[in-house]
């Protein structure tokens, strides 16, 4: 299950812990999750909110000691220049959502829970 040819920022944090311990990368986000479940591997590191969901989801197996992104990360917009009207209009959104607390509920939501995906098994029974 081991590919060695594809490391990461993974492969290079060192275990002050556990000099000893051995890297293992897997071919999916699915095999290291089945893994790390599995009581195979000891840790995943990941990509937030894969993390997040396999602790929802396997709580009396899976935690996660830290209960924040080991390194943050920021997203943005990438829009055409020349369009200032529409450039004012997304940092207007985008204070608008963070003022009426949108932007934190939603991530929250989607990041944070796992009740959505209710609304995805009500509607594939439809």
């Amino acid at each position: 299950m081991s590919d060695d040819s594809a490391l990461t920022i993974s492969n290079e944090i060192p275990n002050p812990h556990d000099p000893a311990a051995k890297v293992r990368t897997f071919p999916t986000v699915t095999a290291a999750s089945a893994a790390l479940v599995a009581g195979d591997t000891d840790v995943y590191l990941e990509d937030e909110p894969v993390p997040t969901f396999l602790a929802l989801e396997n709580p009396a197996k899976i935690d996660m000691p830290i209960g924040r992104p080991l390194l943050p990360s920021r997203a943005g917009f990438a829009v055409n220049k020349g369009d200032p009207d529409f450039l004012a209009f997304l940092n207007a959104w985008i204070t608008a959502r963070e003022a009426d607390t949108w932007l934190a509920t939603t991530s929250n939501y989607w990041f944070k829970s796992l009740g959505w995906r209710k609304r995805l098994d009500s509607a594939a029974h439809r």
